[in-house]
C-alpha cells in the first residue's frame, strides 16, 4: 500500500485574502490525491474558534474574524 504524502501549508493566516488563497491550495492539492494538515481548518485554536462563533458571526466574516482573534492573541503573547 502506497502512503499518502501529508503537506503541511506554512502560510501567511491571519486575513480574508491569505486565508481563501490557502483553503483554495489544499483543496487542489487534496483532489491531486495528497492529504492535508490546514491549521485553518484543522487546527486547534481555528477549530474551535469556528465553532463558537459560526452562530455569532456573519459566515462570509467567519474566516476574518478567526484570523484577526488569532493575531491578536499572537502577538500578545
Amino acid at each position: 500500500m502506497e502512503k499518502k504524502i501529508t503537506v503541511y501549508p506554512a502560510a501567511a493566516l491571519f486575513n480574508g485574502r491569505e486565508t481563501l488563497f490557502n483553503f483554495e491550495l489544499v483543496s487542489l492539492l487534496e483532489k491531486k490525491g495528497y492529504s492535508s494538515l490546514f491549521p485553518q481548518r484543522d487546527g486547534f485554536e481555528f477549530g474551535r474558534l469556528n465553532h463558537f462563533l459560526e452562530n455569532k458571526v456573519p459566515k462570509e466574516e467567519l474566516s476574518d474574524a478567526v484570523g484577526q482573534i488569532i493575531y491578536y492573541v499572537k502577538i500578545a503573547e
